[in-house]
């Protein structure tokens, strides 16, 4: 695709609401006043107010921590198609490759999820997920609203 928006920086404080929305922790978002809603995710039989909650929740059980952010993330998508369609308009998953993730982290483990592009363990993550999505592995439950 040669027609991408211009890249945005994704995490709970973004100013563009997209960019909130396309973070894990959309709750902590969602209480910065960045986002309206939650984005709510169903994960392995339970639900999580959103995809952080899911992924800090399992973790600790998962063989692969990465792997496992990707089918939340993925899931994610599939339940709040509209986000998917925001991501889809702007490029797809060659845009979300394109993105940021800084966060003002303080901690050296929350640090290593940042960087830009396919530097950040996060981006790739997203791209992975969002990829996933794309591949229909699953029936959408559905959202019709975003922000």
């Amino acid at each position: 695709m040669t027609n991408l928006a211009p890249p945005l920086n994704i995490f709970s404080g973004a100013e563009i609401p997209l960019g909130a929305a396309l973070t894990n922790p959309t709750e902590l978002a969602r209480q910065k006043g960045v986002l309206k809603q939650s984005y709510p995710v169903h994960y392995n039989g339970r639900r999580f107010p959103d995809a952080e909650t899911a992924y800090q929740v399992s973790k600790q059980v998962a063989p692969d921590r990465d792997e496992m952010m990707v089918e939340i993330i993925a899931a994610k998508f599939r339940q709040h198609p509209a986000l998917a369609a925001e991501v889809e308009a702007r490029g797809g998953s060659e845009w979300l490759a394109t993105c940021s993730h800084f966060t003002q982290a303080r901690s050296e483990a929350a640090r290593a999820w940042e960087g830009a592009g396919l530097e950040s363990r996060y981006i790739r993550n997203l791209v992975a997920g969002f990829r996933r999505f794309e591949a229909g592995l699953d029936t959408a439950l559905g959202q019709s609203t975003l922000f």
